[in-house]
């Protein structure tokens, strides 16, 4: 069966299955990057949340011999389980005092989501975005999340800059960050026989991996990248090794840092990024293609220059500053 097939097939058993009052409708969900999921909405009649079901994964399980039936209670059986939103969040979506502790940020490519922030009230941070959800833990256990558009912040009666300083006192408290050598967490992963679909590997890195080179994300290991602005991290980094920090943007969930040395080339390290980013990371996940400067001395972030012999002295700022 193709995929088209798969898909249609699920859709009718889906709603064959399911109760009266229950519509199931295909849809296909905006993500990250301009990236849309193909999917099934399974809407109750006046419901304020709705569970949305992804197909791609599903087909792989068909693929590897599960049949359309199977997956169908499958999916039953687990909404009525794990319910896919906290039974409040219609009320956090109101209540700006209900919602406040919950609020934070996340940094993504601003080039490859021009359309999506439009509708968004946003920062920038050199290439990067700065744009805002409601992290909230679900019924389940799990965390869900909601972006942060322009109408939600009409209904909250809330300015961008008041959402941005209470996303930036927010985040590094819901999101503890997590700063490691690479080495040690390659090594460790190796040692402990990770086979998770993220865990990394010598092979994920087209190089050796140079031993100062360090790995910044989140306890969750999602969209970590935003570590990079939290509150002192990156100067307290910089401090303990006596250098400027030269940062890798590895993709929205996490960052590499490397203290500047004279023998490293930020040519060769763009060259890296862009082999990464063509290679190994999924465009929904991609982040930036460039490399960036944090100088100990000014305490900013910039866009490093090329490769040339006074560009330690002065370093292009694109004009962008540290939030």
């Amino acid at each position: 069966m193709s995929y088209e097939q798969f898909c249609t097939t699920l859709c009718s058993t889906l709603t064959a299955l399911t109760a009266p009052g229950i519509t199931v409708t295909p849809k296909q969900i905006p993500k990250n990057n301009g990236v849309f999921l193909d999917a099934l909405w399974l809407r109750r009649e006046k419901a304020a949340c709705s569970p949305i079901v992804y197909l791609k994964p599903l087909y792989q399980e068909y693929c590897q011999g599960k049949s359309v039936d199977a997956l169908s209670l499958e999916i039953l059986r687990g909404i009525r389980r794990d319910r896919p939103f906290s039974l409040t969040l219609p009320d956090l979506l109101i209540d700006l005092e209900s919602a406040k502790e919950y609020i934070t940020f996340r940094l993504i490519s601003r080039t490859l989501n021009e359309p999506f922030l439009d509708g968004l009230p946003w920062f920038p941070f050199l290439d990067l975005a700065i744009v805002f959800y409601l992290q909230l833990p679900a019924d389940s256990g799990g965390i869900t999340s909601v972006c942060i558009n322009k109408s939600l912040l009409e209904l909250w009666s809330l300015t961008p800059d008041v959402l941005r300083r209470i996303a930036f006192q927010n985040t590094p408290r819901l999101l503890l960050p997590c700063l490691v050598p690479l080495e040690d967490m390659l090594r460790e992963s190796l040692e402990n026989g990770s086979t998770g679909q993220n865990a990394p590997s010598r092979s994920d890195f087209p190089a050796p991996v140079p031993p100062s080179l360090y790995i910044l994300t989140n306890r969750q290991a999602a969209f970590g990248a935003a570590c990079l602005l939290y509150d002192g991290l990156i100067k307290k980094f910089a401090g303990q090794m006596l250098s400027d920090v030269l940062i890798l943007p590895s993709s929205i969930h996490e960052v590499l840092l490397l203290p500047r040395t004279a023998a490293i080339s930020v040519t060769e390290l763009r060259q890296t990024v862009k082999q990464v980013n063509e290679t190994m990371v999924d465009r929904q996940e991609l982040l930036s293609g460039e490399v960036y400067l944090y100088e100990q001395k000014t305490d900013r972030f910039t866009l490093c220059p090329p490769d040339s012999p006074s560009w330690h002295d002065t370093p292009e700022t694109d004009g962008k500053m540290n939030p």
